[in-house]
């Protein structure tokens, strides 16, 4: 699937040779702009290592999913939203939704990642830290896994293992793990990746553009194009 990398800065979004040709700041930058044909998304530069909720508070925050379905949620802004306010509710002094969701770069509206979203940043793992290098920012480690918002159940939460982008359930949500902030980016228009931009075309995916994406990934589960967004 085509994609592109590029850098969000204070004043827009630059592509890696026109940030490097015009020798911005480090400190411009709010964040790395992840575009594929099906979602785009701003990865934040920081990461964090937090429990899911705490051992007390353990339950289904939205609903409790299966692989196939988790990965059919194309963004955890709402998983988040509907997260936090039950953290909130349950007295929660941080978690992994909390982090993402009070996180305030670029006053955008961070969020914790879907299955999805965390599975498509692992894949391009290696383009993404050469870019994180180069900006002195936290790398995804290979010897790491990561939260995403998306739920196995009342005890376990979907994340992803950086070293071979395998999904994983196990996690139990008290546990501590690396957890990353995204924000949305709207689309470009499907095909084009030279230049992009924030009014681009939001609903420029199709059900088979996530699917043979999924395919491409080595997924093999069953996916019943229920796709959410």
């Amino acid at each position: 699937m085509k994609h592109s990398i590029s850098i969000k800065t204070i004043n827009g979004v630059l592509s890696i040779s026109d940030f490097k040709a015009q020798r911005v700041s480090k400190s411009d930058v709010i964040g790395v702009v992840l575009q594929t044909e099906a979602i785009g998304m701003v990865i934040s530069l920081d990461q964090w290592n937090e429990i899911w909720c705490s051992d007390g508070n353990r339950k289904v925050f939205n609903k409790e999913c299966g692989e196939a379905e988790a990965l059919q949620t194309l963004s955890g802004l709402e998983l988040t939203r509907n997260i936090v306010k039950q953290n909130e509710e349950d007295g929660e002094s941080m978690t992994a939704a909390m982090r993402c969701w009070q996180y305030k770069k670029g006053n955008l509206q961070w969020y914790l990642p879907s299955l999805y979203e965390l599975g498509t940043i692992i894949a391009y793992r290696d383009e993404l830290n050469e870019v994180l290098e180069m900006l002195d920012a936290d790398q995804f480690d290979e010897d790491d896994w990561g939260w995403s918002s998306s739920e196995g159940g009342s005890w376990i939460a979907w994340g992803v293992y950086f070293g071979s982008g395998n999904f994983l359930d196990y996690g139990g949500k008290c546990d501590s793990s690396v957890v990353r902030a995204v924000s949305a980016f709207s689309p470009l228009q499907r095909g084009d990746f030279s230049s992009p931009s924030e009014n681009g075309n939001c609903s420029s995916f199709t059900e088979e553009s996530v699917i043979e994406y999924l395919r491409q990934l080595g997924y093999t589960g069953e996916l019943t194009k229920k796709i959410n967004v």
